[in-house]
């Protein structure tokens, strides 16, 4: 880091502590006080000796807090964090640019996030995801079921052919499965039917539990308690990374209903999409 032309040496292994990065930033800008600091570029790789998704997050978090508001860009030199940005989307961001003629470009093969804050534009999904093709597709705290039917309209709307039991799905038919870890929610859901649809006392972080409730998943919508809010943006990321390798190589969409996920999505853009 430059302060008036010094190159100071800064201790990644402790952020806030003494010699760490958020000191000797302060210092960076009370160097240069009156003005703020407005763009900082940092090579992710360089600073923690490794290219990990969650230690880049937290360092970019770290670096806009203690520069608000002066901090406009930050720029990030990582594979991991450019694959993420490629990733990541506002649910309604994503779908303006898939309904927008030659605004959408894929950025990658790899799963789509798209994260919404309240249940209208976590639902707003359900027409463009079926429409891709998804027809095995699973909610995660599916609560009375309410969102879960409407996957399973949209999907018999789309003509496809749907089995009560994911186990034994032939190659062509689809399927909807509920989770929630309250007994009354599951069976309130399967009160109101129909029977089409395979609800189940599954707790969404229990990996061994969804995988075998669900196999060869298209789609999974998560509505949980802890991440719907402004807090818990690293446990959603975490549940973010379990369910993708979890589900790999079929999963396609991860749908969150976050507030914390939807305004990371926000705040990061991969360098294609932003200059071109």
């Amino acid at each position: 880091m430059g302060v008036g032309g010094v190159v100071e040496e800064v201790l990644p292994a402790s952020l806030r502590a003494v010699g760490g990065l958020v000191g000797a930033v302060l210092r960076a800008q009370g160097a240069v006080a009156p003005k703020s600091i407005a763009v900082v570029v940092m090579d992710v790789t360089t600073f923690h000796g490794h290219d990990m998704l969650l230690d880049g997050v937290r360092l970019v978090e770290e670096l806009r807090d203690c520069l608000a508001p002066g901090l406009a860009t930050v720029i990030v030199k990582s594979r991991v964090m450019t694959r993420h940005a490629s990733q990541v989307w506002s649910s309604q961001k994503f779908l303006h640019l898939r309904q927008t003629e030659g605004a959408w470009r894929e950025c990658g093969p790899q799963c789509k996030v798209l994260a919404g804050v309240g249940v209208l534009p976590y639902r707003n999904t359900i027409k463009q995801v079926v429409a891709d093709g998804c027809k095995r597709i699973l909610e995660i705290g599916c609560a009375d079921g309410a969102s879960t039917r409407l996957l399973c309209t949209a999907l018999q709307g789309a003509g496809v052919s749907l089995s009560p039991d994911a186990a034994v799905c032939g190659p062509d038919e689809g399927w909807v499965v509920g989770l929630d870890t309250g007994k009354r929610c599951v069976a309130n859901a399967q009160r109101q039917g129909p029977p089409v649809i395979q609800y189940a006392l599954v707790d969404g972080w229990d990996t061994a539990a969804l995988m075998q409730a669900a196999k060869g998943v298209d789609a999974i919508y998560i509505d949980v308690g802890g991440i719907s809010g402004t807090d818990g943006l690293f446990e959603a990321l975490a549940l973010l990374r379990l369910l993708e390798a979890a589900f790999r190589p079929t999963l396609r969409y991860l749908v969150f209903k976050s507030r914390c996920l939807a305004d990371h999505a926000g705040a990061y853009s991969h360098a294609d999409l932003v200059l071109r």
